[in-house]
């Protein structure tokens, strides 16, 4: 009984013996993932999944992804009776992901995945609207910030004609995009930034025209970048309107005009002088006639601050309406009111002098109640008003009693 059993036990081991290697070889060489996708291109930010089979039916999987250079296991996948398994990958970032799928039972090659985030649209942030306006000639280089990083962009351009492409260029990884224009044409160009549809970027994207106008002699819409550059730094008003009809625009011309040793005049610049402007850096010079101290131009309605034959200021002021001119001449301020206080002669339901410097009779240099009534043309009972602010600056610096102030020219 023994012997047999020991014989049954034998032909047994040998029958497993005979019958395991064939099948372990049979199944690994049966080993199949089928329905694999890659690459996988999905929005940045959703986690991809990928329903795929595996033959045999119990064959396991791990998803691994590429780290730095080294594989690591991320999750394990079992599939059901058929073989069917959904495999699911993390949220998908920017840029392309590597990913293996390892057959586990047993080790079997490995089916690679590629997953590619993308954004929905690229985005610029900084591209300019409207109309600018450019010297013909002079250079045009734009950066602004833009996304996806390593995104390609064409920059187009068309006067009249359909929109030809200049040049390309990619988004760098800091965020930013620097757009070699030219140089700037006579007459109007416009300009955009194409996005086409590619890897990074799932629509075509396209940024707003830029119109980009080369002149010689500066348009009259650019009198008050002009105006502002050059008088807004000594104290008059920021202008916003290219008209004349405008008073703080007049005012500014007037202004201009005379410190640029011409006849003051309200009136429209005409394109020679706004070109000659453009030029100029910066407007100085004390106008003819000057004294150090206060110069009040009647036809400006404007005063100048003038120390060493410069000028350290250039202010608004109202001066005497018609029936309650202003004296014209100079003279030296004789008493100063530190304070507020109310006109014998105009009185009215609250004070309406800040801060006096008079200079003849019952003229002086003052604030008013409100800064309002700093018009743009004569409006006082024949002092000069001036805003707060240029009253406080001839206080702080000293410019009262014995401030010589000169009054001269006519509003019209």
């Amino acid at each position: 009984m023994r012997v047999r059993a020991a014989f049954i036990g034998t032909v047994a081991i040998g029958v497993v013996v005979a019958t395991a290697a064939p099948a372990a070889a049979t199944r690994a060489q049966s080993q199949q993932i089928i329905g694999l996708d890659s690459p996988l291109r999905v929005a940045v930010g959703s986690a991809p999944s990928d329903p795929v089979t595996v033959t045999p039916a119990d064959t396991s999987l791990m998803l691994q992804s590429n780290a730095s250079g080294q594989w690591q296991d991320v999750r394990r996948f079992r599939p059901d009776l058929s073989g069917a398994i959904t495999i699911q990958y993390p949220t998908a970032e920017l840029g392309t992901q590597e990913y293996r799928l390892v057959p586990s039972t047993p080790p079997g090659d490995p089916a690679m995945v590629d997953v590619i985030g993308y954004e929905e649209r690229a985005t610029v942030s900084g591209w300019p609207k409207g109309e600018t306006y450019i010297r013909a000639g002079e250079g045009i280089v734009r950066r602004v910030e833009a996304s996806p990083p390593g995104a390609l962009a064409e920059l187009q351009a068309r006067d009249g004609d359909p929109w030809q492409t200049l040049s390309s260029s990619r988004v760098h990884e800091d965020g930013t995009l620097r757009l070699d224009l030219g140089k700037a044409k006579e007459g109007a160009t416009h300009y955009r930034v194409l996005f086409p549809q590619q890897e990074l970027v799932e629509k075509r994207t396209t940024t707003k025209s830029w119109t980009v106008v080369g002149y010689r002699i500066p348009p009259a819409i650019m009198l008050p970048d002009i105006l502002n550059r050059l008088v807004r730094p000594l104290g008059i008003p920021r202008v916003s309107w290219q008209s004349v009809s405008d008073g703080d625009t007049a005012r500014a011309v007037c202004v201009a005009r005379e410190l640029s040793g011409m006849k003051p005049s309200r009136s429209r610049p005409s394109p020679e002088l706004r070109g000659r402007w453009l030029r100029t850096q910066k407007l100085r010079k004390a106008p003819r006639g000057a004294v150090p101290g206060v110069n009040v131009s009647l036809a400006c309605q404007a005063a100048y601050f003038v120390q060493h034959g410069k000028v350290v200021r250039a202010v608004p002021v109202s001066s005497g309406r018609p029936g309650y001119p202003t004296n014209k001449g100079t003279y030296r301020i004789y008493r100063a009111v530190n304070g507020t206080e109310t006109s014998n002669l105009f009185p009215e339901d609250h004070w309406n002098m800040y801060r006096s410097l008079y200079f003849h009779g019952g003229e002086a240099l003052h604030g008013s109640y409100r800064d309002e009534y700093v018009r743009t043309y004569p409006d006082s009972h024949g002092c000069v008003r001036m805003l707060h602010k240029d009253v406080d600056w001839l206080w702080r610096n000293g410019w009262t009693l014995g401030t010589t102030v000169r009054v001269y020219g006519s509003w019209r």
